[in-house]
């Protein structure tokens, strides 16, 4: 590593975490819910359009911190990249006030829809920033599926774990520890498999994970259960978190757990020799 990329590595987070990361907050802001509080999500808020183009906003504000990170590697642009969409998710509302403004089915099903989207843009922005090597990308398709619901139950364990309330740093935080799990337990099954890393599996299981979240409020008959446990402020788990915690987690976490997996697999082909 030369100088240039040792500062870089430096550079290029911190411009995401204290500019551009604002930016994206900010545009958030712009938001608002029928009552004219914050209790808003990206469509869900009293103007869907609105929440629409301030997606295209946010998205379009972390692809930059990604491009400006990959000019250092691969690990600074998907690092740069999250830590746009985690200063967004600190713009959403908690979810417990958001399901007591908007109450219902649809509002359980505008959230899966959301979290797909976002989720799916991530992992796009990843793998468009790692660039798998050619052997790998031919390997994807026999290794992507099994992977990536071992993936998905991992993420949804590792978040069901820290989200044991709805503050918002503390559903990034959930989503990010799933997404170093879902990391770990992709790379594993696809070694377990005896067949290389497919490079999506991780970022599939962690859009699988944050469309199954918000869908797990199905669990509470007529949703009546729901809304008393919000006004207590005493929301289940993975109802806790909102769409973008789980972009922002699968952007910082699945490297980490990754580069973990890695980190042991020279020790393990020595115990193996």
């Amino acid at each position: 590593m030369n100088r240039r990329q040792a500062i870089g590595r430096w550079v290029a987070p911190l411009l995401a975490l204290f500019v551009l990361g604002p930016l994206a907050y900010a545009a958030c802001a712009w938001l608002s819910a029928r009552d004219g509080s914050q209790a808003v999500t990206l469509l869900v808020n009293a103007n869907i359009v609105l929440g629409v183009l301030v997606l295209l906003v946010v998205l379009a504000i972390a692809a930059a911190a990604a491009f400006i990170g990959r000019l250092v590697d691969a690990v600074t642009a998907l690092r740069s990249g999250g830590l746009v969409l985690a200063w967004a998710a600190m713009g959403m509302g908690r979810a417990s006030s958001v399901f007591l403004l908007e109450q219902g089915f649809g509002t359980v099903l505008l959230l899966a829809i959301e979290a797909a989207c976002v989720t799916l843009a991530a992992g796009v922005l990843a793998l468009v920033f790692w660039r798998p090597a050619e052997d790998e990308t031919q390997s994807a398709e026999r290794t992507l599926w099994l992977p990536a619901l071992v993936a998905a139950a991992a993420a949804l364990l590792g978040a069901w774990l820290v989200a044991q309330s709805d503050l918002r740093a503390q559903g990034v935080l959930a989503a990010s520890l799933g997404a170093v799990l879902a990391g770990v337990a992709a790379r594993l099954t696809a070694h377990s498999m005896s067949q290389d890393d497919a490079p999506a599996a991780p970022y599939l299981g962690m859009l699988i994970a944050a469309v199954l979240a918000p869908l797990t409020a199905l669990a509470f008959p007529g949703l009546g259960n729901l809304e008393n446990a919000a006004f207590l402020n005493a929301t289940p788990p993975l109802i806790s978190t909102v769409p973008l915690d789980w972009a922002a987690g699968a952007l910082l976490g699945v490297p980490l757990g990754q580069a973990w997996v890695a980190s042991l697999a020279p020790s393990a082909d020595r115990a193996t020799a």
